[in-house]
């Protein structure tokens, strides 16, 4: 069988620091953008809620210690105490608390309806990530002149802990009639983890050229929290690569020796242009390694150029036959650059996931879970 695996929503990408690009609404300094002391000009409102006439308390807060407390959950899973990792966290952050809002800060009251805004039913006795939640609640900017603006990216950082909640921005520039909507969080993190992070999310198709501009952050499903700080309108960086969608090209996580020979390994994935600039000649490789690096089949394919905005699937030319691996553990690793060219995000050129050779043992997954392996969801198929 084969698999593909699903990987982050190509309108996100993932970033480590600001490049050099002009910043045009919020920045340092900004109260609106680091939620300084409050949620400030923005606005907050709750949308939905499992029980009846509680959607108007599944509303954001301000956090002065830019974290989710007050949280308690018995034996600790989530900690409320780990603060967003933003640049301005000692004046605060904005915070959904969807746990807060089922439990009131109480386990024992998970499915009983006692908490502020309930994402689960009164009576609900079994709970997973799977379990339906309805818990909606936004926070929404002020009005923002983007007429002047050919790209918008909007910058943040986040702290997102996930059981089955769901994360977004939605964009509007007609007083809130339509709403266009850019999920993020979507594949990772996995359930009953988090990810601390800045991210971009390119909302230019919604906000670009237009004059009465106001996007939200929109917490959708039940469970755990959502911390945001320094939030900034940007334009988009010239240069800024992603990969997405690898093909998962082994038939199974864990093959036997016996075998995995005639399972033929080929690099594909798709490759899409997040910045300004169209690039030339850029490169998708594929890399088979062993877990210390050593090399066992690598392969690339130039691209002459791809636009903004373009997402291509590609397939390098090269075949690799793992007949002659010995047991262990490996990694494939798919990459997309431009050489010589430094990229805005590079933490989204790359993506990695592992398999096995092993001495009797098929398996589908490293182990078994609520979740699937790192890097995303796969489709079977033949």
């Amino acid at each position: 069988m084969q698999k593909i695996i699903s990987t982050i929503i190509l309108s996100v990408l993932m970033i480590s620091q600001m490049s050099a690009q002009t910043i045009f609404w919020g920045g340092p300094g900004n109260k609106d953008s680091e939620f300084n002391g409050g949620l400030n000009a923005w606005t907050t409102e709750g949308l939905a809620s499992a029980v009846k006439d509680s959607a108007k308390n599944a509303v954001w807060t301000h956090s002065k210690t830019a974290n989710a407390a007050p949280f308690v959950f018995g034996g600790g899973t989530p900690s409320a105490n780990v603060a967003v990792n933003s640049k301005s966290k000692a004046n605060g952050a904005a915070v959904f608390n969807s746990a807060y809002l089922e439990t009131r800060g109480s386990a024992a009251n998970i499915g009983t309806g006692k908490g502020p805004a309930p994402c689960y039913p009164k009576g609900t006795t079994t709970i997973n990530s799977l379990t339906p939640a309805t818990q909606i609640g936004v926070l929404t900017s002020p009005i923002i002149d983007c007429s002047a603006q050919t790209t918008v990216g909007v910058w943040f950082y986040q702290l997102y802990y996930k059981f089955n909640g769901t994360t977004s921005i939605e964009v509007t520039h007609d007083g809130g009639t339509t709403w266009q909507e850019f999920p993020i969080n979507v594949i990772t993190p996995a359930v009953n983890n988090n990810v601390n992070n800045r991210l971009l999310v390119d909302i230019s198709s919604a906000a670009a050229g237009f004059a009465n501009v106001q996007f939200r952050f929109k917490w959708s499903g039940g469970m755990y929290f959502w911390v945001i700080d320094d939030v900034y309108l940007a334009n988009l960086p010239d240069n800024d690569l992603a990969i997405s969608q690898p093909f998962y090209t082994p038939g199974s996580y864990a093959t036997p020796i016996t075998q995995i020979c005639g399972d033929t390994f080929v690099i594909q994935a798709t490759v899409s242009n997040k910045g300004g600039k169209t690039q030339q000649n850029l490169v998708l490789a594929g890399y088979v390694t062993d877990l210390a690096g050593k090399l066992y089949f690598a392969d690339s394919l130039i691209i002459p150029d791809l636009a903004y905005g373009i997402s291509d699937t590609l397939v390098t030319n090269g075949r690799f036959d793992p007949k002659d691996l010995p047991v262990g553990e490996y990694k494939i690793t798919w990459r997309t650059y431009t050489p010589g060219v430094t990229d805005a995000t590079a933490a989204d050129n790359t993506i990695s996931a592992k398999f096995e050779v092993t001495e009797t043992t098929f398996a589908k997954e490293a182990i078994a879970d609520d979740d699937v392996r790192v890097g995303g969801h796969y489709l079977y198929g033949n």
